[in-house]
């Protein structure tokens, strides 16, 4: 009773809304209001929705994304990430899930997907400070709470490199190099599946390097989620993108 009436507060006082059109969504069970669901970019599995190989590196047995990066999942994207809307983290988080369960129903690999533990790809201290959260560790904690997986640090980013999303593909491959270290206190995986969750998948440069580190640690197989990935049939999808104030 007391959860509900929380819950009921909450909704009156910091209503949940749509990351894409903002009107107050209603029901719990919504991540983006109905309208706009219709018109996301969604990837469906003939646009290759669980993929095992690719950008994604060696290192990596098979990734996926619920979206294609791009229209208003840019947009909304942008919001979430740039203009303190960590809230948006549970309607991506969602669609991430729901995704990786269908890869996993998909795949010949079936339950081999599930994971052991998931991580995260982490940004710098510096930047989670001044950010106010890391966008990615809020994905990973969403995606672990409806898949029921536990979610544990094993990466630290040792560095303040330029964002990636002010880079052409060649400079982005050597501004992560070196970047990432694993937790000196970090879980024992040796052995186990590990889910490796990043925001958002273009050259595949930072998540190349964050696995190869990852390997180091002996787990059987790396996999990753993303919460989009650009599209190669729309090379304009590839293109640099950072926050301003004409992104809504």
């Amino acid at each position: 009773m007391l959860k509900r009436l929380r819950e009921l507060l909450c909704s009156v006082i910091a209503p949940v809304r749509c990351p894409v059109c903002k009107k107050i969504l209603h029901s719990e069970s919504s991540f983006f209001c109905p309208e706009c669901q219709k018109h996301l970019p969604w990837v469906k599995e003939k646009d290759g929705e669980f993929v095992t190989s690719g950008k994604a590196g060696k290192y990596v047995s098979g990734y996926a994304a619920p979206f294609f990066y791009r229209d208003d999942i840019r947009l909304a994207f942008s919001r979430f990430k740039f203009q303190n809307k960590p809230v948006h983290a549970h309607a991506f988080g969602i669609c991430m899930a729901e995704c990786w369960r269908r890869a996993a129903e998909s795949s010949p690999l079936g339950d081999e997907l599930m994971p052991d533990v998931i991580t995260w790809v982490p940004v710098s201290k510096k930047r989670k400070r001044d950010r106010g959260y890391d966008q990615s560790e809020l994905l990973a904690k969403c995606v672990g709470e409806e898949l029921g997986i536990p979610v544990v640090p094993l990466l630290e980013k040792t560095g303040d490199n330029k964002p990636q999303s002010t880079l052409d593909a060649f400079a982005r491959a050597g501004n992560v190099i070196g970047m990432y270290e694993t937790c000196a206190d970090g879980t024992d995986i040796t052995g186990k599946t590990v889910l490796l969750i990043d925001d958002i998948l273009t050259t595949g440069a930072t998540v190349k390097e964050a696995s190869f580190v990852l390997d180091g640690l002996r787990p059987k197989r790396i996999f990753c989620l993303f919460a989009a990935k650009t599209d190669k049939s729309r090379p304009k999808d590839t293109e640099n993108f950072h926050s301003s104030g004409k992104n809504g």
